[in-house]
């Protein structure tokens, strides 16, 4: 679950996803906040209401904090050994093979 919270502690909002959370939300230069869920999923959330703009399914959990280019695109990796790279308004420009599956090397 995200929780945000005011300067003065106390809660805002909260959004739940299915899957645990292991990283950082990153903060979008227009205030969104985009999470990676155990759930396969990436999430867009207005950080101001916590309303959900946008999911993107990629194909398994995500266990790290997104990275957010200077262009707005947000880059992302899975435990799978992919990196995806998502537009701001939530579709895939590109995904990578990084050649490393978890547990599992390729040398």
């Amino acid at each position: 679950m995200v929780h945000a919270f005011d300067t003065a502690g106390a809660e805002l909002w909260t959004f739940a996803t299915s899957g645990a959370l292991n990283g950082t939300p990153a903060i979008g230069a227009d205030g969104t906040a985009y999470i990676g869920s155990a759930d396969g999923r990436l999430y867009a959330l207005d950080s101001d209401t916590g309303s959900l703009g946008w999911s993107f399914t990629v194909g398994a959990p995500v266990s790290t904090a997104p990275v957010i280019g200077a262009d707005g695109t947000v880059y992302v990796t899975v435990e799978d050994g992919f990196v995806y790279a998502v537009n701001p308004i939530g579709t895939m420009q590109w995904s990578y093979q990084t050649g490393r599956i978890k547990g599992v090397s390729t040398l």
